[in-house]
């Protein structure tokens, strides 16, 4: 299944050389694309194992280098919002599924865009109550910028679903997401 038509311009505007939409691979705190990868992966912590408190804080200080949750309130309001996480989490296995498996069609009628449900998941805390402390936290993590990172790996995801881009490299830890060569008309 193919996604609608989508011009190749939009794809290549958010390109870097060499045509490279989005890198899977090891990065640095510094390094936006592996703040959403380390937040996805506490997330996911969260959501496999919700009274794990401990274990995600040791987990973030490790690969952020430092404790970002303010409060175990904040460690305890995460845990009670496991229900709103596992969207998040769920798209963001999505992504993982579909460049593990090259974009294979099966990866594809799986796939979920992780942005909207990370729009979702901010709306949902914003309105939960019991959830008082996490808009905060979210904004201190730089919620907004993590958010335009997951569009940005969205449309690479995209890009492969609609055949405009494949999926490079063979170590799943060193992966391109790559711009296809234009084809012309002869």
């Amino acid at each position: 299944m193919r996604l609608p038509g989508v011009d190749r311009r939009t794809y290549a505007a958010q390109a870097s050389d060499g045509g490279v939409l989005w890198h899977i691979g090891d990065g640095t705190d510094e390094d936006p694309e592996w703040r959403l990868d380390t937040l996805m992966g506490c997330l996911g912590l969260i959501v496999e194992e919700p009274l794990s408190v401990e274990r995600l804080r040791a987990r973030w200080k490790r690969e952020q280098g430092s404790e970002n949750l303010p409060t175990i309130v904040v460690a305890h309001q995460l845990c009670d919002a496991v229900g709103l996480l596992r969207p998040v989490v769920n798209a963001d296995e999505s992504f993982r599924n579909l460049v593990a498996l090259r974009g294979a069609a099966i990866a594809q009628a799986a796939f979920s865009f992780t942005s909207p449900t990370m729009a979702l998941l901010r709306t949902a805390v914003e309105h939960a109550s019991y959830l008082d402390r996490l808009p905060e936290w979210l904004d201190d993590l730089g919620w907004s910028e993590l958010v335009a990172i997951a569009k940005k790996r969205d449309t690479a995801a995209q890009a492969v679903m609609c055949g405009h881009a494949f999926v490079e490299g063979e170590v799943s830890h060193d992966l391109v997401i790559r711009l296809r060569e234009p084809r012309h008309a002869t």
